[in-house]
């Protein structure tokens, strides 16, 4: 049966050969003759067949292999889809109660820190209370001490005052009693001096 093949081969060749033409001087290049049908083909022996056919095989076996995983890779991608809304339904509640747990946190923090404030600001009331408290005791234990100095002054005043009479007094006394001891031995040497 006749081939095209070697036609469509000198038509390519003439191609590439008018493409390298470099424009000479004028000349132009004879193209190689064409060969004459049914001398340009090549003999096969029994090791081009058996290569031939090896890589025959090969294409074969490689292109069974590329179906066998295209059919094996095929299968039913809705269990997937379903496990991949589930991941991310899961992935969704997981980021949404980590917000709600960070959000509860941060309130009971906030909560934690007012209490203390409240705690550190009734301790500081307490402790100025008790410092009034203290001051207002000492105030009036001072006031106390003041008046019972004070007291303690006047009565050792009026003792000092009454201890500056007493002397006067006692001179006094000490006069009426001389004075008394001394009528009474000028009558008792009168009365001696009358008796005698």
């Amino acid at each position: 049966r006749p081939s095209t093949f070697e036609k469509v081969k000198a038509e390519l060749e003439a191609a590439r050969d008018a493409e390298c033409d470099f424009e000479r001087s004028g000349h132009r290049v004879k193209p190689p003759p064409a060969p004459r049908p049914g001398e340009g083909n090549v003999r096969l022996n029994a090791a081009a067949i058996l290569r031939e056919d090896s890589l025959y095989r090969k294409k074969q076996q490689q292109e069974a292999e590329k179906l066998q995983a295209y059919e094996q890779e095929l299968r039913d991608s809705t269990e997937y889809y379903e496990w991949r809304a589930r991941m991310q339904q899961h992935d969704k509640e997981e980021e949404a109660s980590a917000v709600e747990r960070r959000r509860i946190e941060t309130l009971l923090g906030e909560e934690a820190a007012k209490e203390s404030k409240l705690r550190k600001h009734n301790e500081r009331v307490a402790v100025a209370a008790a410092v009034k408290l203290q001051v207002s005791e000492g105030a009036a234990q001072r006031r106390r001490d003041e008046e019972r100095a004070r007291l303690e002054k006047e009565a050792r005043v009026l003792d000092v005052h009454a201890q500056r009479d007493k002397p006067a007094l006692a001179i006094e006394e000490i006069a009426k009693a001389n004075h008394a001891r001394a009528s009474a031995m000028r009558e008792e040497a009168e009365r001696l001096s009358a008796g005698r």
